[in-house]
């Protein structure tokens, strides 16, 4: 119970299913299989984070997510995401360039470093004065934006251990 490892939960309940056994946590562990995955994925990733077992974390995190996206990917498209820039005042914070271009392909593949962040962040804090603030949130979009690049090896760097401990 302490570890609720998928393939051994499975084992044990199979075999004492074969047995005719039954206990509390053979119970417990019968209700984590038979109920909703994501619920039993839940589980596995409270007690793999409760073990400061963060592999195991990460992959069974994984797999939640890729259902949630499966089950609600339809939601989770961009133009249904409230936060992001229109495409032409985001081109229109660069100067010089094709504008309609640059707002065309603005959530396609990227090249180029990021002159903008995409998401209305910067002009909520605007909005609000904090000046300072606007400036800290451009700042951390565009250096994540550079260490997702360079992890992914779009763009040079010798530090991609130290990058990918800054990203997580």
């Amino acid at each position: 119970k302490k570890e609720c490892i998928e393939e051994q939960v499975r084992a044990i309940v199979k075999a004492a299913d074969s047995i005719g056994m039954r206990t509390s946590i053979i119970d417990d562990f019968r209700k984590l299989i038979k109920g909703p995955y994501l619920k039993f994925l839940d589980e596995q990733f409270a007690c793999a984070s409760k073990l400061d077992d963060m592999e195991r974390a990460v992959l069974v995190d994984v797999k939640r997510k890729d259902i949630i996206v499966e089950q609600r990917g339809a939601a989770l498209t961009l133009d249904k995401f409230k936060g992001l820039k229109d495409p032409m005042i985001w081109a229109n914070e660069k100067f010089g360039g094709n504008k309609e271009k640059r707002a065309a392909t603005m959530t396609e593949f990227q090249k180029d470093r990021l002159h903008s962040p995409f998401t209305m962040a910067c002009a909520q804090a605007m909005q609000r004065g904090d000046k300072a603030y606007q400036k800290e949130i451009k700042d951390k979009a565009i250096n994540i934006f550079d260490t997702v690049q360079k992890f992914m090896r779009q763009r040079n760097s010798l530090k991609i251990p130290q990058r990918l401990d800054e990203l997580l």
